[in-house]
């Protein structure tokens, strides 16, 4: 008797365990647990990102967003778009470049437009708006709505004067 419940409780066991790693298996997952997808090379890091640990914490602190798009009387395509500073120091004289992309593109690759910013301060958590012609080749109906936009920031700094 007590061998046949072992027997059936191994047998049950078993199928268990092969529906679930055929489950997997049929999901696209390796039997390690580590998602076929996660194998692929990560995407590389824009150029000033990876300058020096000042710039890298200064990037992680600063944030451009609110983008918003339109022509003005001339018919020139301007960008509305918000600096946010995330840190508890201030921000003086940060200028810096934003470039457009699509949110599906592969980074490097197409660009929607650039526009840049000069001589901003900001103070501890603060948030400015500002306006900037967009560089684009793009006409505004062309352009993607803000929501598939995703924004790539350099900031530069003026060099300190000793």
């Amino acid at each position: 008797m007590w061998l046949m419940a072992a027997a059936s409780a191994l047998v049950f066991v078993l199928l268990a365990a092969g529906a679930y790693f055929a489950y997997r298996h049929f999901r696209g997952e390796a039997a390690t647990g580590v998602s076929l997808k996660q194998t692929a090379a990560p995407a590389p890091t824009p150029a000033s990102a990876s300058a020096t640990p000042g710039m890298k914490a200064l990037l992680d602190a600063v944030e451009v967003t609110g983008i918003r798009m339109f022509q003005d009387k001339a018919k020139k395509t301007e960008v509305v778009f918000i600096v946010v500073n995330h840190s508890a120091a201030p921000l003086t004289d940060l200028s810096g470049t934003v470039t457009l992309r699509p949110s599906t593109s592969q980074p490097g690759r197409e660009i929607v437009g650039i526009f840049g910013f000069r001589n901003l301060s900001l103070g501890p958590f603060e948030s400015r708006e500002l306006r900037a012609p967009l560089n684009t080749s793009l006409r505004m109906y062309e352009l993607p709505d803000w929501q598939f936009l995703k924004t790539e920031l350099n900031l530069s700094l003026p060099s300190l004067k000793e």
